[in-house]
């Protein structure tokens, strides 16, 4: 879609979309867990930002031979696009790690968080694929598409599991608390 002189591309509008969903589902859950709303809005930034930082950086090392021709093909994004689920989960772990050390946050909480906004955000991001028309067709439905659904299986599971997690029934027998981080190795 063209505006003005401006074009917008249908997976970037479907990418920053899954980063706002992302952001509420941290501000939602982390208002739960008792944080401060500029410490979840810090949460959201930073580990977007090293989230973004660390999937481009993923990508160019996995297609190196591409930008070793030309390394300012690296800031060329609109011509060589493209990010990498592997980098982008080290960059959020990252802010998360960032956050910890200043103390803003707890680090399995942190991942707790990071871990409910995930899957629902990589559900966006891959319908965003199936509406750009980058797709492959299996069993004559676009795979993309199937992943978004799987990954929206996937988040409202993880948010169900959330709330029956912390609750007296699930650590009656073992007479323990419930310990942060179970939501963020549930997700992996």
């Amino acid at each position: 879609m063209t505006i003005g002189r401006f074009s917008i591309y249908t997976l970037s509008l479907f990418v920053v979309l899954s980063y706002f969903w992302y952001s509420f589902v941290v501000y939602k859950k982390g208002l739960e867990y008792r944080y401060g709303t500029e410490c979840l809005l810090d949460l959201a930034i930073i580990s977007g930002i090293f989230g973004w930082l660390g999937s481009r950086i993923s990508f160019i090392i996995f297609h190196l031979p591409t930008f070793q021709a030309n390394w300012l093909r690296v800031f060329l994004l609109s011509e060589y696009p493209g990010y990498d689920y592997l980098g982008l989960l080290l960059g959020l772990l990252v802010g998360v790690i960032v956050l910890a050390r200043r103390s803003e946050i707890k680090f399995y909480e942190g991942l707790d968080l990071v871990g409910l906004g995930l899957p629902g955000a990589v559900a966006f991001e891959r319908l965003g694929r199936v509406f750009a028309g980058r797709g492959t067709i299996v069993f004559g439905v676009p795979a993309e598409l199937l992943q978004a659904l799987f990954f929206l299986v996937i988040f409202v599971w993880l948010w169900k599991l959330e709330v029956e997690y912390r609750t007296f029934e699930w650590y009656r027998f073992r007479k323990t608390q419930a310990r942060p981080g179970f939501i963020f190795g549930a997700f992996l």
